[in-house]
């Protein structure tokens, strides 16, 4: 191949990534960009086997034969960039303009949504192409989080946003909204800022055009609102001795009224969110995915919930595409009991609307449960899926059934617990004894009722301790209860006859 030997293909990430993996074989190589936006984009590949984007034309009016133009690093710069530049270049070329001065004397200018849509264009929506990528979750929650920005803010020139500036907006946005939703945003910005610095380079010399980020001004100085700009995790669960609070807490919920459109009965939203409540405390699964659910997932009789499992069967041998989770009593009860409302809505727990799902943490009804609970604490959507894997290992279920359980997946297994509880109405029995735990514990002062029997809490813990043994019949606690109370009958029944 001689050496300005131009060789056809259209320009994808995959393939500039490929060939910058290849080694040099000591001769340079020229591909031109087929893409229907490639603006006379090409890449050449030196004998060393550095990737550059060029451009290859003749200047208008010079005189000059035709010759290459860089554009950038290949390996650093966006496709989608370099064919924006290539389209600059040639306009430039057209005008008679050296395309490298003129871009130099072209003032420098980006602007946060820039960075925002370079971002999110980088990383792409997670698929089975590109595993890395985000959820679409995620993207619409970082443009939330970029819209507490001013307006101006989000539109000025990136490259002149001061420290003070930081400072002065990340105050602003915590007046207009809270301190944690500002530290939220910034951090994305910061994040930007980094992002930034790494794939916009210079045309000339291969130099960083975003130098710095101003974000460090609030570590540098303190200027974080919560937790030093940390990520807050949920590491804490309902307390035992809050439990009877909380509980009853959401059971009030579904009866709230607001006394202004909805005076003499519940609000549909309310009733949602006390049942959304209550089903997370009794599963244990991520606020973001039960908020998706539909009635097509769930059961006819309401005992399993389906979820799409395909990654998981891909790659584990026996696996089923369509995964059943198990339920216990209360979570099928809580479907149940939604069910008897009809909203017309797929959603099993649909929006004020009904035409759109439930928030996954809806801080409205955050702030009503927490102030109905009055315990001194905040119940966030999450805190109830930890709650559920605390108590599981409090009572000794398996760590790799709490994972399934949790997870509602097939991934997570072991030699030992991926087999041991494999079984759909074993990893049932497990989740009810987490269920008859927090039962337990809901209403700690006053007497278990079973059959219309007065049980003492000594029985119940006696039950569970039944229900807990891999040898039991018994799945439920009730059941444990209900045999011992005829078996009680009967005696009395025999005593009677011989009296």
């Amino acid at each position: 191949m001689s050496k300005n030997a131009r060789v056809l293909h259209k320009f994808t990430r995959t393939f500039i990534m490929n060939l910058s993996k290849q080694e040099p074989d000591g001769e340079q190589k020229i591909y031109k960009d087929t893409a229907h936006d490639a603006n006379g984009l090409m890449l050449r590949v030196s004998p060393k086997g550095k990737l550059t984007y060029v451009v290859h034309g003749r200047i208008k009016a010079e005189g000059k034969s035709a010759q290459f133009f860089n554009i950038g690093n290949a390996e650093q710069m966006l496709l989608e960039v370099a064919r924006k530049q290539a389209e600059k270049f040639k306009s430039w070329m057209a005008e008679g303009l050296h395309p490298i001065e003129a871009q130099n004397r072209q003032e420098r200018t980006f602007t946060l949504q820039e960075f925002l849509e370079s971002y999110l264009d980088t990383r792409g929506i997670k698929s089975s192409a590109n595993p890395k990528g985000l959820q679409q979750d995620t993207v619409d929650e970082y443009r939330k989080q970029f819209a507490r920005l001013n307006k101006k803010f989000q539109t000025r020139n990136a490259l002149k946003i001061t420290r003070e500036d930081v400072k002065k907006e990340h105050n602003d946005v915590a007046r207009r909204h809270t301190d944690f939703m500002s530290d939220k945003t910034f951090q994305l910005v910061g994040a930007l800022y980094r992002h930034a610095i790494k794939m916009y380079r210079d045309d000339v010399g291969d130099e960083q055009i975003v130098k710095s980020n101003p974000v460090d001004v609030l570590t540098v100085t303190g200027g974080w609102k919560v937790n030093d700009g940390q990520s807050r995790r949920i590491t804490d669960c309902i307390d035992t001795e809050h439990m009877p609070s909380v509980y009853q807490a959401i059971e009030d919920l579904k009866d709230y009224k607001d006394g202004i459109k909805y005076i003499h009965k519940q609000t549909p939203s309310v009733v949602v969110a006390a049942h959304f409540f209550r089903f997370m405390l009794f599963t244990g699964w991520r606020p973001e995915e039960v908020s998706k659910m539909t009635w097509s997932q769930v059961a006819d009789d309401f005992r399993d919930v389906t979820w799409d499992d395909s990654e998981a069967a891909a790659g584990l041998k026996g696996a089923e595409e369509q995964y059943r989770a198990p339920l216990n009593s209360e979570a099928t009860k809580t479907l149940q009991r939604l069910r008897e409302y009809q909203f017309d809505s797929k959603w099993v727990f649909p929006n004020k609307t009904l035409s759109n799902h439930f928030k996954q943490n809806p801080t409205m009804y955050v702030q009503l449960l927490t102030e109905l609970a009055d315990t001194g604490k905040r119940y966030t959507a999450g805190i109830f899926r930890k709650t559920f894997q605390t108590y599981a290992e409090h009572i000794n279920v398996n760590p790799v059934t709490i994972k399934r359980l949790v997870f509602h997946t097939q991934k997570h297994y072991n030699v030992q617990g991926g087999y041991i509880f494999a079984n759909r109405e074993n990893l049932r029995r497990q989740s009810q004894r987490v269920c008859d735990f927090i039962l337990m514990h809901a209403d700690q002062t006053n007497l278990a009722q079973s059959q219309q029997v007065q049980v003492d809490v000594s029985y119940i813990e006696a039950a569970r301790a039944v229900v807990s043994d891999e040898s039991s019949k018994y799945e439920l606690v009730s059941e444990v209860l209900e045999h011992w109370l005829k078996l009680g009958m009967t005696f009395d029944q025999v005593q009677n006859k011989r009296e």
